[in-house]
């Protein structure tokens, strides 16, 4: 008995398509997005509100020239600089006003805490610099 071999050839059509991107403004023209960690800076110094030692209440000044929508995150370490908390709260301060987050840290057994506040977009991109502050739980 003979082994028989066997070649099997597959044809096949591949349909490429061919995109031409074109814009009426040459790219190092287009306005620049005005995001940067100085569209929102921290007016005085957070606070615990409510005698609540975990919670942050903190405002920022919008120095845009337009509305800003930030996502305030508040991170809590502990002295391992652990993240064991996360918290988030949603400002919308208008062209040159303020807004005010309130954060709190849950779950946290007693002891101190870092807590690293800052503010991104919806889109991720960071929009203030990172203060930070100690809580005691």
């Amino acid at each position: 008995m003979t082994a028989a071999k066997h070649r099997l050839a597959i044809a096949c059509t591949i349909p490429i398509l061919l995109v031409t991107l074109t814009s009426s403004m040459p790219f190092a023209a287009a306005k620049s997005l005005p995001y940067g960690t100085d569209v929102l800076t921290v007016v005085g110094n957070p606070v615990a509100p409510w005698n609540c030692p975990v919670c942050v209440q903190i405002t920022y000044m919008n120095n845009n020239d337009s509305q800003a929508v930030g996502i305030v995150y508040g991170t809590y370490h502990n002295s391992s600089g652990q993240t064991v908390s996360i918290t988030t709260a949603t400002i919308t301060p208008s062209a040159g006003g303020t807004g005010t987050a309130f954060l709190a840290g849950f779950g946290l057994r007693p002891g101190q805490y870092i807590v690293d506040v800052f503010v991104i977009t919806p889109n991720g991109i960071a929009i203030s610099a990172v203060s930070t502050l100690t809580v005691n739980a």
